[in-house]
């Protein structure tokens, strides 16, 4: 069965690939892998045996799966800590996305004050944690929070008070000049809050 899965699978990839390889590609693959290893775990349970390495095999799938659907290639993982990722200028060379389970990780953007006038959107994932995000001085930066359970705090913002509750959504923007090419920060998080240490506003001489 496990020959069979992986059999299917290949060769379904390749069918749909047609030569070029992509994330669609690989889903597609992996989907029909998962699907023939379920139809060997009803057949073996029907048969009164039980699943083995097949259900190993359909769980591995099933996690390897879910994770290429929610996150682009690329995406810059840390499985527990407290990781501290600066943000480069460079948006083809850097991540499309964070990824953290459990922690408190920093996100420091003011290298993006450098950036010329494009439009870029970046995504963090939490799963139960604390997200603090460091914003530039001189670049509009929207940041949208969604969370089941938490809330927002800006620090150095006094428009902005600290909210939170469940199923949780809020957007804000930062430095805004009335243009379209704003930096786009996108926080999802199961349970935990999100920080962000907002530009202090300037002084008029």
């Amino acid at each position: 069965m496990l020959g069979l899965a992986l059999l299917c699978g290949a060769v379904t990839a390749a069918a749909w690939s047609g030569g070029d390889w992509s994330d669609a590609t690989l889903l597609v693959g992996l989907s029909v892998t998962l699907g023939v290893l379920a139809l060997g775990i009803i057949v073996s349970g029907i048969r009164g045996k039980q699943s083995g390495a097949v259900g190993g095999f359909a769980f591995l799938a099933a996690v390897a799966l879910v994770f290429l659907g929610l996150f682009p290639t690329g995406t810059a993982f840390f499985p527990v800590g407290v990781p501290v990722w600066k943000v480069s200028t460079d948006a083809d060379s850097s991540p499309p996305g964070y990824a953290v389970l459990a922690g408190r990780a920093t996100f420091d953007l003011t290298a993006l004050n450098s950036v010329g006038p494009a439009e870029r959107t970046i995504d963090v994932w939490m799963g139960v944690g604390v997200t603090e995000l460091i914003l530039p001085s001189d670049r509009s930066v929207q940041v949208e929070t969604n969370a089941l359970i938490g809330g927002i705090d800006y620090v150095g913002d006094a428009a902005a008070a600290e909210r939170g509750g469940l199923f949780f959504h809020d957007s804000h923007t930062f430095t805004d000049d009335d243009t379209r090419t704003v930096t786009r920060i996108r926080v999802w998080t199961a349970l935990g809050q999100v920080t962000v240490i907002a530009p202090a506003p300037l002084e008029s001489s």
